[in-house]
């Protein structure tokens, strides 16, 4: 990332202090060299216009400039998209249009190289010729995530997959993550999703609520210390309703959960954070009694 960034420096496409920022939030945070330009910059759109300079692409501001996405095509079997929800994601790209041979693209990366990519083939399978063509122009981030959102409506395509979610939240490609499918938590040991994007993208993958911080609300070891240390979880809070909250930074075991629910007396319910924040909360309690 570092080349890269000089590169963007010295094209005066970054500011000496973006640079600096966005490396730093790499080596302490993790994620995708888009995705610590994101997160460092208050005005992504601005810093994605100046991006795009490089390759001369254009950028479009708002969602109602690109006028059309993912216009459906007839074939035989029926209408069906330009691209699969699967293979936009596998490049990080979303149909925008055809026109005539042409296949218009659009990505949140502005250096997108198409070189080699499935998605030529798919452009001459789109092609009036059979000889299609490819263009692409960039989307800022957040306009992309409300893009693919609103092409590939998840009542009619169907909930997103864990990958699809990181790839998303975290700016990759779904191909880049294709080694970790089945483990995405080691695509944060591989640093390439932040553990905030990993546990912001597995609350709404499984439906939990993401732990907004607020502080712990028990004072009794209500489960042996060392069933949360093993499991790397925390008894946030006892509700009225018999329930205790319990942090996690991994996708819930019903087996695990039927024993918590055994050992505390209370229904078990989670919420879903990073492993940092379970094992620094851990390191607060100081020593307890064993169950």
């Amino acid at each position: 990332m570092d080349d890269l960034l000089d590169l963007l420096h010295e094209e005066g496409l970054v500011t000496a202090e973006e640079a600096d920022a966005a490396l730093t939030a790499q080596q302490t945070l993790g994620g995708s060299w888009l995705r610590c330009l994101e997160r460092i910059s208050d005005e992504p759109s601005g810093l994605w216009q100046r991006l795009a300079r490089l390759h001369g692409r254009t950028v479009y501001p708002s969602l109602n400039a690109v006028e059309t996405l993912e216009e459906a095509i007839r074939t035989p079997q029926g209408a069906e998209p330009i691209l699969t929800r699967e293979l936009a994601l596998m490049h990080l790209t979303l149909a925008q249009r055809r026109e005539g041979e042409l296949l218009r693209l659009l990505t949140p990366d502005p250096f997108l190289d198409l070189a080699g990519t499935p998605l030529w083939a798919r452009a001459a399978e789109v092609s009036p010729t059979g000889r299609g063509q490819l263009t692409c122009a960039v989307l800022p981030p957040a306009l992309y995530r409300q893009a693919v959102r609103l092409t590939y409506p998840e009542g009619l395509a169907g909930p997103l997959d864990l990958s699809s979610r990181l790839a998303l939240t975290g700016l990759v490609p779904t191909r880049l993550l294709l080694p970790y499918q089945g483990r995405e938590d080691q695509a944060v040991d591989a640093g390439l999703i932040s553990e905030d994007d990993y546990a912001s993208a597995l609350a709404a993958h499984l439906g939990l609520p993401l732990y907004a911080h607020r502080p712990p609300a028990l004072t009794d070891n209500v489960l042996p210390e060392g069933t949360l240390r093993l499991h790397q979880l925390y008894p946030l809070e006892a509700r009225e309703d018999g329930s205790l909250i319990v942090l996690t930074a991994a996708p819930p075991d019903p087996t695990l959960t039927l024993h918590l629910q055994r050992l505390s007396g209370q229904r078990i319910t989670f919420e879903i954070t990073t492993r940092t924040v379970v094992r620094s909360l851990l390191q607060k309690r100081g020593p307890h009694v064993h169950h």
